[in-house]
């Protein structure tokens, strides 16, 4: 880069889903991590935490991620452009000291000359056990193929779909 962020980022959520707390002060600084907790049906308050790694720099990534891992409740998600392969994230989890594992979508990232599988996340023990499917959306966005994770929450007897994530739309510049 040019001295600046590459990108950041941001979490929106649906009215339905129960934000508990947008975190404030979660390690990552110029929005290299954005934090909610959220009560998810069955499971309870759960960390979810969407990162950007560092681009050219794994050591740097290591450590962010170790530190919101370490932030985290023993509930979460971590989720989001690594800027490292998923084995270089999958070799990192026995570092975090919490039960949890790495889950990929394949490549998901493209260029001109190479794909790769940077956008993939880090799941406690207990979400990859209601972790019901994984899919990348084709898309027209320029490099990355946006990545979706159903996970299947109890309500009472009822299994219901939560964190489907939707497909984002073409950005139009308001005139």
């Amino acid at each position: 880069t040019k001295g600046g962020v590459s990108a950041g980022t941001a979490v929106l959520w649906r009215k339905h889903v129960q934000v508990t707390q947008l975190h404030q002060g979660f390690p990552g600084r110029n929005g290299r991590c954005t934090a909610i907790e959220s009560l998810l049906p069955g499971v309870g308050l759960t960390t979810i935490a969407f990162i950007y790694g560092y681009v050219g720099n794994i050591q740097g990534t290591n450590e962010l991620t170790n530190a919101v891992i370490h932030k985290c409740l023993d509930s979460f998600i971590v989720i989001g452009d690594f800027n490292r392969t998923y084995e270089a994230s999958q070799g990192e989890t026995h570092h975090y000291r919490k039960m949890c594992r790495a889950a990929s979508w394949g490549n998901t990232l493209s260029t001109y000359n190479s794909v790769s599988d940077v956008d993939h996340a880090i799941l406690s023990k207990n979400i990859t056990t209601i972790l019901k499917n994984t899919w990348s959306e084709d898309s027209i966005l320029a490099t990355h193929r946006p990545i979706t994770m159903e996970l299947h929450t109890l309500v009472g007897n009822i299994r219901v779909r939560t964190m489907t994530r939707t497909t984002r739309s073409t950005f139009i510049q308001p005139h």
